[in-house]
């Protein structure tokens, strides 16, 4: 890691969001910091509980990130071989279409690692229920845990994206927050494709959920969200997400932070 990393530390304001808000000017100063944390987690996670369960977004505003992961060095002790790899969201498209984000995943990361492929979890798009087989499956590996340790480690989430979850946690989708660990309802995208998630309640339990916010596009949801929480108080849920029992850390460059002077 940067020796010189703080003194990056941007000297914008921040925007009020739930949770710690983490800015930089420099995407690749931000993606420093939020791999950093993720790897920390992971070493911590591991000694605590013998693996680590890292969901993911594999949206085109975390490509970036994952990419970085697979290529530093200063990231190649992540302990991988102890790793789940779950994903958060995916579309119902072919496996080897570029819009399937389980595809994503493969490709960056578990082709480039050593993770056993057994602690690959993608969405079952292909499945007659979807939803039911990655709920029993969350379930299933979970459920090796100690009661009350039995959720995710780490869960990256990105504004913008144009998926269920980056649309949920915006405001503009209001996503299924019932019981269960996997959206049961298709939601459909305005290309008319169906997608299926993790569920609110599964994401907003993980240990630190990080959502990452990059580019000019972020910049009106990271205020939206702000302006949100300025309404309803310190407690609103957006989209039903707020972190449970973990802590919610948002990654923002400068242009995506409504709080600076525009980029």
């Amino acid at each position: 890691m940067s020796d010189v990393e703080p003194v990056r530390a941007s000297a914008s304001p921040k925007p009020d969001l739930s949770g710690t808000v983490i800015v930089r000017d420099l995407f690749e100063d931000l993606g420093e910091v939020l791999l950093t944390d993720m790897l920390l987690q992971a070493q911590n996670c591991v000694r605590a509980f013998g693996d680590f369960h890292l969901a993911i977004s594999a949206s085109e505003q975390t490509e970036p990130a994952l990419v970085r992961l697979m290529l530093d060095p200063a990231y190649r002790l992540l302990p991988w071989k102890r790793t789940h790899l779950w994903t958060i969201d995916d579309c119902l498209v072919a496996i080897d279409d570029d819009r399937s984000r389980g595809k994503r995943l493969r490709e960056i990361l578990v082709d480039h690692s050593d993770i056993p492929i057994d602690q690959v979890h993608g969405i079952p798009v292909s499945d007659d229920d979807p939803a039911i087989a990655y709920q029993d499956e969350i379930r299933e590996t979970l459920g090796w845990r100690e009661k009350g340790q039995d959720r995710l480690d780490f869960a990256l989430l990105s504004l913008g994206d144009g998926g269920p979850i980056s649309e949920a946690l915006a405001g503009r989708h209001h996503a299924d927050d019932g019981p269960d660990l996997v959206i049961r309802k298709p939601w459909k995208d305005p290309r008319g494709i169906q997608w299926h998630a993790m569920s609110p309640r599964m994401i907003s339990a993980s240990r630190l959920l990080a959502v990452l916010a990059v580019g000019e596009p972020a910049r009106a949801d990271v205020s939206a969200i702000a302006e949100a929480r300025r309404i309803g108080g310190p407690n609103t849920a957006i989209g039903g997400i707020k972190p449970i029992g973990g802590e919610m850390r948002w990654y923002l460059d400068a242009a995506a932070n409504p709080s600076g002077s525009n980029p």
